[in-house]
């Protein structure tokens, strides 16, 4: 018989087995690549991954490899041949994998590229990033949902959809059959319009006068405010029309916004005329618009890019907005607020030209005109711009005060000089609620300033604009916060 003290004996021991196994680990759950591990050679099997017990410096660890009976294949997914995309903002497409890997979710990209380098074509890379959602998981079977979030101003044309190489536990899958994935597809919406399209075609030949005065046969397409005066060949009167539409919004945005018409200087039929020019006939660089007068002219290369962006992508060229902008600058009311009896232009023309830059972007927002790529970085047009908007909290450095960030050219890297820091500041004070309301009420405003004796009473003209605009005080925001307080001395 075995005694009271041999029974609590034993009784101890089973318990302490029990806790003993019931605090251990199973050797699976420890195994990971990098986990430390006790015999040298030994091999496990884990999610189609083969774990090795090798020595890393004085430590035994994990390390993974793919086994032999390591399976991975993606299916290849069904893709609309012609996607609308003006019927919803989003693109779902679903994937399928067949693989016995525990698989990370897949980087999807949606990306639309012209290549650089093409004068006459909006060169431009456009990526957007997909919303992986894994939809079921059976066995060996693995579902997603990928969404696109596509916006009214996405260019219309060849997208490719890209899936990178499959990923498990954020490390790769060294099988051939995991290799990155392109896949085309076309994507459309109803191309931008605003009102009704009259169809316009093309009048007979006029004689125009160049800003040098020389005399050349164009033929004019004539819109309600503005008249394109063209020699290129073969031009689809549909595109025409797309674009006289868009130069005809903007100008009607730019004559409320600013309570100003152009001066009637090259005109045809009392319509702001638009010339396209060779190289060597244009008057000024790739475009140039008369200051507080009509008249542009616009060389040949720009005017393509505007052509076959509007015929191609439903994107439309900047140049011309902003030309518009020289245009409606009313120069001499500018001129005795902003220069006056200080005898200096250098804040004067960081306006004027700020004007241009600021009103191309906002008269392209008030009309929801999608904008085309930007020349310089090849980025697309509402990328290119939130650049802008940033530049005055972004870019600047906290030591950047007025003189720094305004009269010097530490900006133009990025695409943007001055002109385009005081476009920033205009956004920077916007309102989320009428903005058309607040941009006229400054310009109305900075109209009405008295005439400086300084360049710190032609910068105080402007930061008083933009209060009696919100109806605020901005002199704190301005000087002080945005570390601009060298102005008031200048």
């Amino acid at each position: 018989m075995i005694s009271n003290m041999m029974k609590k004996s034993l009784a101890f021991l089973i318990a302490l087995a029990f806790i003993g196994s019931s605090l251990s680990v199973p050797s699976f759950a420890a195994v990971k690549a990098g986990a430390t591990c006790k015999t040298q050679g030994q091999a496990k099997t884990v999610s189609g991954l083969k774990y090795t017990c090798t020595k890393s410096g004085r430590k035994l660890v994990w390390s993974e490899s793919m086994t032999s009976t390591a399976t991975f294949n993606l299916i290849k997914p069904k893709l609309p041949t012609n996607f609308d995309f003006s019927k919803g903002q989003n693109l779902t497409l679903d994937i399928t994998v067949e693989s016995n890997i525990d698989l990370d979710k897949p980087l999807t990209q949606l990306q639309f590229k012209i290549s650089s380098g093409q004068w006459t074509i909006p060169s431009q890379t456009r990526t957007i990033q997909g919303v992986v959602t894994q939809v079921s998981k059976s066995k060996s079977l693995l579902k997603y949902k990928i969404d696109f979030d596509l916006t009214e101003f996405d260019p219309i044309g060849n997208y490719n959809l890209v899936i990178e190489p499959f990923t498990s536990n954020a490390k790769p899958i060294n099988l051939i059959s995991n290799s990155k994935k392109i896949y085309p597809l076309s994507l459309t919406r109803n191309t931008w319009s605003k009102g009704e399209l009259i169809k316009f075609s093309p009048l007979p030949t006029y004689e125009y006068t160049s800003f040098k005065n020389e005399k050349f046969s164009r033929k004019p397409w004539v819109g309600r405010n503005v008249t394109l005066l063209t020699y290129s060949p073969d031009l689809d009167p549909n595109v025409m029309t797309r674009i006289l539409n868009a130069l005809d919004a903007a100008y009607d945005s730019y004559k409320e916004i600013t309570q100003f018409s152009p001066q009637l200087n090259k005109n045809y039929g009392g319509k702001l005329s638009i010339a396209e020019m060779t190289r060597e006939t244009i008057g000024c660089g790739g475009g140039c618009g008369q200051l507080g007068s009509t008249g542009i002219e616009l060389q040949t290369e720009l005017f393509m890019r505007l052509y076959n962006g509007v015929k191609l992508y439903d994107q439309f060229d900047e140049v011309l907005f902003y030309e518009l902008g020289r245009n409606f600058w009313n120069y001499g009311r500018y001129r005795n607020v902003l220069v006056g009896n200080t005898g200096n232009t250098k804040w004067f023309e960081v306006n004027q030209t700020g004007f241009a830059v600021f009103m191309r972007y906002f008269v392209t927002e008030v009309n929801k005109i999608p904008i085309g790529a930007n020349d310089g970085p090849n980025k697309p047009g509402l990328e290119y711009k939130n650049d802008m908007l940033n530049l005055l909290t972004t870019y600047r450095l906290p030591t950047d005060n007025f003189s720094s960030t305004f009269f010097n050219s530490k900006y133009s890297g990025l695409g943007f000089g001055a002109n385009g820091l005081w476009s920033s500041l205009i956004y920077y004070f916007m309102p989320s609620q009428d903005r058309s309301s607040y941009v006229s009420k400054f310009l109305l405003s900075l109209q009405s300033q008295g005439t400086p004796n300084s360049i710190a009473d032609s910068v105080n003209n402007v930061v008083k604009s933009i209060g009696e605009a919100l109806g605020r005080d901005i002199s704190k925001e301005f000087y002080s916060d945005l570390n601009f307080g060298d102005a008031r001395t200048l």
